[in-house]
């Protein structure tokens, strides 16, 4: 571990290896800690050049660093030539495993702070410095439930913002852990990003019902999210300008889609949404009826196995939290389009009634699945038969 006194030279050399060690202290005793509370960005980058090892302080109650302070939301309109150089000097300040009392981090606060939370250049930076900071140190993480994503989606944030947060799964679990698209097989919680945007979106006044002309514009939403280069950064101002706020709320509920999966073939958006942990059934309908087609496309979970949107969801119910959510999936997606019920599911060589029959969901939908598909006995029999 680095101490944090003693040569500023020497102690620079040291953090290129090691873990920095903090000093707690009483803030009104420091003065980068009363610059950056006076809002005083002029005093505060002159105390980074003449005592930057006071960035390696931390606040004895609240375990926060001056990135922590300079970044909340009480503190209005923070200097970003001041944020930046401060990062400069303590990167590891940005990492989970640096979280204040109550389990935030600077980029929590950077999501929620009115001033900070549309600074896509500025939020990119801290994401990435957290990437290389947690890559360089190994250092331990703890995953809050109330992760950046999860701030972010409860303020009015640009969905450039929630895709920069959602691409670092790829890398780290604790920014955008709980986002509400994971798989069934993965843990969520039933509070999410996804629900918070989804509530949000579905109890506007111009979402219901949904016309032909919402719609047609929601499906273009979904093809230019989805298809977007990573690279790109206009998911915010592309035809934003003609976009109502039911829209722009649905750009950001289908950027929450773009988290990257790790499946044989990349899963349609049906898919991914009725095979969610804490099941969306209203939102289940809305995809059917954007994009029947995906009722009957498989998706490749594997080299050799592929499953329509209704086999997924019935292989996974016995994993579910809520069988009164997933029955309502199952339901929709079997009434939106019955053939999905005399489909045969690949592995088990089960049609989907019977792989049905397999599961522990109600004899009612079961009796309701062999009414819309009188002939899915004797097609298993013939299946068994061949």
């Amino acid at each position: 571990m680095v101490c944090w006194g003693g040569c500023w030279e020497c102690l620079k050399r040291k953090l290129k290896q090691d873990i920095p060690r903090y000093r707690r202290v009483i803030p009104w005793r420091c003065p980068l800690f009363l610059a950056i509370w006076d809002g005083d960005w002029d005093v505060a980058i002159h105390r980074l050049k003449v005592a930057p090892w006071e960035a390696f302080y931390k606040i004895e109650d609240s375990e926060r660093t001056p990135l922590h302070l300079a970044t909340m939301p009480g503190i209005a309109s923070p200097s970003t030539e001041f944020l930046l150089k401060l990062i400069k000097i303590n990167p590891h300040a940005v990492l989970v495993s640096e979280s204040d009392n109550t389990g935030s981090t600077p980029i929590h606060f950077l999501c929620s702070n009115q001033y900070t939370r549309e600074n896509f250049s500025l939020v990119r930076i801290f994401v990435e410095t957290a990437l290389k900071e947690q890559a360089r140190t190994q250092a331990s993480v703890s995953v809050h439930r109330r992760s950046p994503l999860f701030i972010a989606s409860v303020g009015n944030v640009p969905a450039d913002i929630l895709d920069i947060l959602v691409q670092t799964k790829r890398f780290v679990p604790w920014i955008a852990p709980w986002t509400g698209t994971e798989t069934i097989e993965e843990e969520q919680h039933a509070d999410s990003p996804l629900l918070n945007l989804w509530s949000r979106c579905r109890s506007h006044p111009d979402f219901f019902p949904v016309n032909d002309d919402l719609m047609s514009k929601m499906r273009e939403i979904v093809d230019f999210v989805l298809d977007r280069d990573l690279e790109s950064s206009a998911l915010s101002t592309n035809g934003s300008e003609n976009r109502s706020p039911v829209l722009e709320s649905w750009v950001r509920i289908v950027t929450l889609f773009r988290n990257p999966c790790h499946m044989a073939t990349t899963p349609t958006l049906l898919y991914r949404v009725s095979t969610l942990y804490s099941p969306l059934p209203d939102l289940v309908e809305i995809v059917c009826r954007l994009f029947p087609e995906q009722l009957l496309e498989e998706v490749s979970i594997s080299s050799s196995c592929s499953e329509i949107p209704l086999h997924a969801v019935l292989r996974n119910v016995w994993y579910d939290t809520n069988p009164k959510l997933i029955q309502n999936v199952i339901r929709t997606l079997m009434t939106a389009q019955s053939e999905s019920l005399t489909r045969i599911h690949a592995s088990t060589n089960l049609y989907t009634v019977f792989l049905a029959a397999s599961t522990n969901i109600t004899l009612d939908l079961l009796f309701e699945m062999m009414r819309l598909a009188p002939n899915a006995l004797q097609l298993q029999r013939i299946a068994f038969s061949g």
